[in-house]
Order: C-alpha cells, then structure tokens, then sequence
C-alpha cells in the first residue's frame, strides 16, 4: 500500500489533478457523498477517465435522518449533482439493505449500487461480563460522533427528567461545534443527581471495554 498524505495548504485541485492523472490504478473509492476535495473534484476529474471503476461509499449520508439535517442545503447540492451527471457511472457502495433503499429512493433507479457490509473489527474477546447494578443508580454510556442526527441532545434532555442517580458518559469527536454548544447548555442545567462525563473519542479496540463497564447503551 502507497499512502499520500495532503495537508490543509497543499490541498487543491491541482494536487488531486496530479495524484490522479500520475497513478496507475483499476479502481476508485471514494469514501462519502459531500466532500469537495475527496469526492467532488475527484470526480469531475475522473469523469475523462473511461473505464475506470469508481465506487462511492454513501456511509449512511443519503438516509432521511441525515438528509433532515440542513436539508435545504443537502436538496440544492444533490440537485445541482444530478445536473451535473457526477454520479454518471458511478458504483454506489450500500453496508446495508435499508442503506440500499435509500440511495434508490434520492438517486432513482438507474443508479448502480452494490451492498456490502462492513468487516466487523476482530475480536480478542465478545463475551460481556456481569454487572451488579444497585437499585436508584445507572451508569449509562453513548459512543457517537456529536452531530444532530445521533441525537445527544434529546438524550440529555430526557435524563434531566430522571429523579434516581445517573452517570452518563459519552464519547465522540465534535462534527458539529453549534450543536455541541447547545448540548453542553443543557448539560449545565441538569440537576445534581445526574453526572455526565465527555470523554472525548474512544479508540475502536476498547470500545467492548467501555461497554462491560457500563449498564447500558443509551442512544
């Protein structure tokens, strides 16, 4: 495997133009819908490449939850690509069959799509362990990226209602800094028998760790 990697002041067309036309290669995969540097001028400039095999990941971005999500935007930028023919040609890569469907239902029946689940991370180990659990206690815990379509902050809200002792701890980088602002207002405001925790990320393989120490995954 050959890795480039771009920083932030070398990123332009021009350098994706000559990391594409300087490549031998079979195949594109192009991971994402919205990405200008990574999706959309990869694109554009493979268009002239006939015979090339390009796939794109959706990755849960065409599904309504995410679509609800600045939906104006999204509509004007997925209209503005079905003019364009972007997607002419195109391979879209589906993780599941719902992922499928609505990649179908925005980009119409002519659109090719293949599905494939995602290789599940190896395990050293899958079983839980038991947890005692204390009656008017909870610890609960969210892994999840903080945007509006994973919901964090209807989670906290509904926590704000709960009169036993919680511990919530969530972990997940910050996509959307407005969003985060509006949770970490309703953070404040939660009585005291309700303590949250941000981690910030976890890495993949403690994730089953983070789990067992906790009751439950609240989503």
């Amino acid at each position: 495997i050959r890795i480039y990697y771009v920083s932030k002041n070398r990123l332009s067309y021009s350098t994706m133009y000559k990391l594409i036309e300087g490549e031998s290669f079979d195949y594109v995969y192009l991971n994402g819908i919205y990405s200008l540097y990574f999706t959309l001028i990869p694109l554009f400039i493979l268009r002239k490449k006939h015979g090339k095999c390009i796939v794109v990941a959706a990755r849960g971005m065409l599904s309504a939850g995410s679509l609800n999500v600045k939906k104006t935007k999204k509509q004007l930028f997925l209209r503005m690509i079905k003019m364009a023919k972007l997607f002419s040609g195109v391979t879209f890569h589906a993780t599941t069959e719902t992922e499928h469907e609505d990649i179908r239902a925005i980009l119409g029946d002519k659109i090719n799509i293949k599905t494939a689940g995602n290789l599940a991370p190896l395990q050293k180990e899958n079983s839980f362990t038991q947890r005692i659990k204390q009656p008017g206690t909870l610890h609960l815990v969210n892994i999840a990226r903080i945007a509006p379509e994973k919901n964090l902050l209807q989670a906290l809200q509904i926590l704000g209602l709960v009169k036993t002792n919680v511990s919530f701890d969530f972990y997940g980088p910050v996509y959307d800094t407005a969003y985060w602002e509006q949770c970490k207002e309703v953070i404040k405001a939660l009585p005291p028998n309700i303590k949250v925790n941000y981690r910030e990320s976890v890495e993949s393989s403690k994730v089953m760790e983070v789990l067992r120490s906790n009751h439950f995954l609240f989503m």
